[in-house]
Order: C-alpha cells, then structure tokens, then sequence
C-alpha cells in the first residue's frame, strides 16, 4: 500500500502540470547559473548582452524615432534597454526575458489537445535540453524569437488538431518580431502559415494538392536559383566580416570553408548537415558546452526518429491521406535549415545559439504529422470527392 501511494505521488510529481511549472523554475535556475557561474558565464559570454542591456531608449528613439522598430538591433536594445532601466538590475532583465521565451514555449504545450498522448511528456522534457534553455534565457534576440516561434508553433498545433489556425494578435506580432530580427525565417514561415490558411479556405483533391506542392517546390529551387548571386555576396561579406574585418578570435571559429563562387550551394549537400548539427567529435575538445551539445544531439536525434516512425508507417499505407503535411514541412524546414546554415556553418558555437531559434518549430512540424488526425482528413478527402473538387 505504501509502495503504490509513492508511486502515485511520483506520478503526481511529473503531471504534464508540474512538468511545466518546474520548467518555469528550472529557466529561471538557469538564469542565475549563467549569471553567476563563472565556468557557465564564460563558456555563453557573448559581446553583444551588454550592448542590449545597457542601451538608452530615450537615445534610440531620438535618433531613429519609430523606424528603430524596422532595426532588427536596435529593436531588441530598444526593449531589453528600458527593461534594464526599469528594474535597474542585469539578472532581472535576463529573467523577464528568459520568462517572454517561457510564455511563447508554454503557448505551444497546451494547444496540444491529447495531454496524456505518448508524445506529449517527450514534448515537454525537450524543452528542459540546456542548450536551448541557456541561449533562450538570456535578454537578446532568442529569447524574442523563441516567443515568436512558440506563439506560431502553438497555432500549428492548433491546426493539426484539426482547429482554426488563428491570425490573433499575438501571431502578427511574432510575424513581425521574425521579420524584423531574423528576416532569414521569413521564408519558412510565411510558407506554412500561407499554405494552412490555403488548406482552410480551399477544398483540393489529393491529386490537386499534389500539384500545387510540386509547384510549391518547383518555385522555391527556382528562387533560389534566381537569387543565387545575391545569396553568394551575402555569404562572402559574412566570411569577409568573420575572418578579414573584425579578425575573430573565438575559440570555436571553424576555418574557411568557402573560397570559390557558389561554393556555398556546391558544398550544402555536407556542410548544411553540420550547421545544424553543431560541434564534430573533434571540436568536443574545445569545451564542455561542445561536448555536451554532441551528447544532446545523439539524444535529439533519436527523439525525432521516435517521433517520425509512426508517421512513416501511416504514409506507406495510406499515402493520399499524409503525404502532404510530409512535403510542407519538409520545404519548412528546408528553408530552416538554410538560415541555420547561412548564420552556422562557420562556427559551431554559433550553430549552438542560432539553432535554438528554430528548434520549437522543427519539434512542432515532427510532431505534428506523427499525431496528424487520420479521421479529419479522411472525411476531408470525402467530402472532396463528394463536392467534385478540383
């Protein structure tokens, strides 16, 4: 009998409810270890908190007026400065800030409707990862785009709960926060909210759907190939910034990888892979951040298999019904995946910091087409062929 009431207090203990409050806890924990660990402090010690923290708003406002809103650095001081000089102290504004992250991640866990689904807890202790939760809590631009991209994932979720996906307040808001201080999401983002809002309003048939994917698709390659030279230029002057002009010094700047034009579409197919994944076996070495990231990795790796393999067992069985939330959030997360190697590839620190900006949205897409509701789209396909949709 006392076996079975610890039991029911443990369980009790880790409720999809307390898991939440205790990563409302655990970022704040987090804060004042990076604040006041040294080891920690030195390891995530980036030159440009101070610039945040300690910039004048009167001073920004009176220089640029409402256009430092257009600013993707200035915005961010805008804010993180009056914060600061609001509560005077740095670990309050980090913890204000860490909790804004919090609030956009704690959006996205209760839009999910089926709480006691074998997903779901996964979902939650994913967000305790320390890479994630360290970049995010600090008063910069992760922890704005972290909100962001929990306020979209949360309407994502929404959607393939076969709900609404709603254009509230808050989803403008993070579409302009996204705009403005990572214009490299904008693609991804503007494509799934644009494709769900299609799906909404638009009846297709599969085979239609399909056509409009591959068009999709299509359209994408040839933007790319459209801009190619524009892409270059942009990834030259980053190398030029990094290696020649502000003669970078970081432990963990990787060594020139792009000499030749269009060396940076030449050598996607292997080096995109690494800008995701961070730090090699051979750059563990550097810290014990880097070693434990690669540990994380292994761990994130499996966790997305798990999470995919019911999803790929569905779609060799009923191919018309999946297929395409498969392909959108393949072209997303594409498109993700290219910002994470354009500000990444050369330095796996940075890989580090920038990855956590998209790591809630790659989670949601994952996990979103494993629980997709099979019912829904049955009777949609239905209805379709019902209707004589296109």
């Amino acid at each position: 009998m006392q076996q079975i009431n610890k039991t029911e207090k443990i369980k009790r203990f880790f409720s999809n409810k307390n898991l939440i409050r205790i990563l409302f806890c655990y970022r704040i924990i987090m804060v004042f270890i990076m604040y006041y660990l040294a080891v920690v402090k030195d390891m995530t010690r980036r030159g440009d908190t101070p610039k945040y923290l300690f910039a004048n708003p009167f001073e920004l406002f009176a220089n640029d007026g409402f256009f430092l809103f257009l600013h993707q650095t200035k915005l961010v001081q805008f804010f993180v400065g009056s914060v600061h000089m609001l509560l005077r102290y740095e670990i309050l504004t980090h913890i204000v800030f860490s909790l804004l992250a919090f609030y956009g991640i704690k959006c996205f866990l209760e839009a999910v409707p089926e709480k006691n689904n074998k997903y779901y807890k996964i979902l939650i202790l994913m967000t305790f990862l320390p890479s994630f939760t360290l970049w995010s809590s600090v008063a910069g631009k992760e922890s704005f785009l972290v909100f962001a991209m929990g306020i979209i994932s949360a309407e994502v979720v929404r959607f393939f709960s076969n709900k609404k996906f709603r254009i509230s307040f808050l989803v403008i808001l993070s579409i302009f926060l996204i705009f403005v201080i990572k214009s490299q999401y904008v693609p991804a983002v503007f494509l799934l909210v644009l494709y769900i809002k299609l799906r909404e309003r638009i009846k297709l048939s599969w085979k239609a759907d399909m056509f409009i994917l591959i068009a999709i698709l299509a359209s994408n390659c040839v933007l790319i190939y459209l801009f190619r030279n524009k892409i270059d230029n942009f990834v030259a002057n980053q190398v030029y910034e990094m290696f020649v002009f502000s003669k970078s010094t970081a432990r963990s700047t990787r060594g020139r990888v792009f000499f030749e034009q269009y060396d940076f579409f030449k050598k996607m197919y292997y080096l995109l892979p690494l800008a995701v994944w961070g730090p090699t076996w051979s750059e563990t070495k550097i810290s014990i951040l880097h070693r434990s990231v690669f540990i994380e990795n292994i761990l994130l790796l499996g966790v997305y298999i798990y999470l995919m393999k019911d999803f790929f067992l569905k779609i060799f069985k009923k191919f018309n019904v999946y297929y395409q939330w498969f392909f959108v959030s393949l072209i997303v997360i594409g498109w993700l995946f290219i910002a994470q190697y354009i500000q990444g590839v050369l330095n796996p620190g940075a890989a580090i910091r920038y990855r956590t900006n998209i790591y809630l949205l790659v989670t949601v897409l994952c996990y979103s087409v494993t629980c997709i509701k099979e019912k829904t789209f049955f009777e949609n396909d239905t209805e379709n062929n019902q209707n004589g949709a296109i």
